[in-house]
């Protein structure tokens, strides 16, 4: 079985400005996914795809390969990236390079592990009726407990009845989508043109790890746990044990 890595990784991010450039601990969070995708050994190439030269430049500096700049209508605000990744399919398919698998790699979750990747691979693997593999984390506060706001400004029916005294271990666990492994079938993306769909398979990964940078807050909890070498809850769970 070989697969594609696909780095998605345009210039133009409004919630933190070159997010995917700025130093984290260090490094950039593009070269943190090529580290990733170039461990794994079941990812047989490494490109990315991206509209800016910055950009394309510390990704191959890291090791990835960039064989076009992405066309400025795939790199919008409201550009979809599923646009974006099927453009990538197009050009190796138009150059008679075929794979079996494609791997997405977001950088913006800068904790990913080659194991955690490896663990989607022999999902994948071990299932013949999954077609794709996307990883969730529990969430950090229970949907549960959210909302939307009346117009009166009341808290009237802002929390189900069923849960209204509950304790915290009292409530379903919730999990979130998070991008650290994203598999799919060559031919079931082409076919459904996402990632998400009934015959993908969730893979949990620990929720440090599934830190996603998308805000200002993201980005500087992602930099101090990576500054100060934490990789799991457990490292984090120690960390606040010791200094109690």
């Amino acid at each position: 079985m070989t697969c594609l890595g696909i780095i998605t990784a345009r210039g133009g991010s409004k919630g933190v400005p070159d997010k995917n450039l700025r130093p984290l601990a260090g490094r950039s969070a593009v070269a943190y996914a090529v580290e990733a995708a170039l461990g794994c050994r079941r990812i047989d190439r490494v490109m990315i795809t991206t509209d800016s030269p910055a950009i394309r430049d510390a990704a191959v500096a890291a090791g990835a390969e960039a064989p076009f700049l992405r066309p400025p209508e795939l790199a919008t605000d409201t550009a979809r990236q599923e646009d974006a990744v099927l453009h990538a399919m197009d050009h190796y398919e138009a150059a008679g390079e075929t794979f079996d698998m494609l791997c997405l790699l977001e950088p913006t979750v800068p904790l990913r592990t080659p194991a955690s990747l490896e663990r989607g691979f022999d999902l994948l693997e071990s299932r013949p009726d999954g077609e794709a593999v996307f990883s969730v984390a529990e969430t950090e506060v229970s949907p549960i407990w959210c909302n939307t706001l009346r117009d009166d400004g009341t808290l009237r029916g802002f929390v189900d009845e069923r849960y209204l005294w509950a304790n915290r271990q009292e409530v379903p666990t919730y999990y979130k989508l998070t991008p650290v492994v994203t598999l799919s079938r060559w031919d079931t993306y082409r076919r459904k043109e996402t990632f998400v769909h009934d015959t993908a398979l969730s893979l949990p990964v620990d929720p440090v790890e599934g830190l996603d940078i998308d805000s200002p807050l993201d980005f500087l909890v992602v930099e101090t746990v990576l500054q100060r070498g934490f990789r799991t809850s457990a490292d984090i769970a120690r960390y606040v044990g010791a200094g109690a």
